[in-house]
């Protein structure tokens, strides 16, 4: 008998600023599509690379690591070893990244940001989107 194959939803969400309000109708939508395992598309939100910040996104910054993380409560910065000036700029991305991350989380996903403290509903979350 041949395996059952479940074709992933791709959910398109119309949400174009980090910090748009949803309705709790559409939070709840958005929620159940999640934990259902659908991929959720936001096309029209856009990150905003600053000025220095296009040579960070190649695999220069990450050196031999696999990934750069960064722990926002922190501020603590691993998996690169690239000059201190790069850091710096890093660093400031990465963060500006995390709070506009918290800021969607709060506003689409906001059960997920009251089940958390400190630096973990963008964390966790984006690690169950695979961000």
């Amino acid at each position: 008998m041949p395996k059952s194959i479940y074709i992933t939803d791709v959910i398109v969400l119309p949400i174009a600023n980090w910090d748009q309000p949803c309705s709790t109708a559409e939070q709840q939508r958005v929620i159940l599509a999640l934990e259902s395992g659908d991929v959720l598309l936001f096309p029209q939100l856009h990150f905003p690379i600053q000025d220095g910040e296009e040579r960070l996104l190649s695999p220069i910054a990450a050196g031999q690591a696999k990934n750069v993380s960064l722990d926002s409560s922190s501020g603590a910065l691993g998996g690169s070893d690239t000059n201190e000036a790069e850091l710096k700029l890093l660093r400031s991305m990465m963060t500006r990244f995390a709070t506009l991350s918290r800021a969607l989380i709060h506003n689409v996903f906001p059960r997920y940001g009251r089940t958390y403290s400190g630096h973990a509903p963008a964390t966790d979350l984006l690690r169950l989107l695979g961000v």
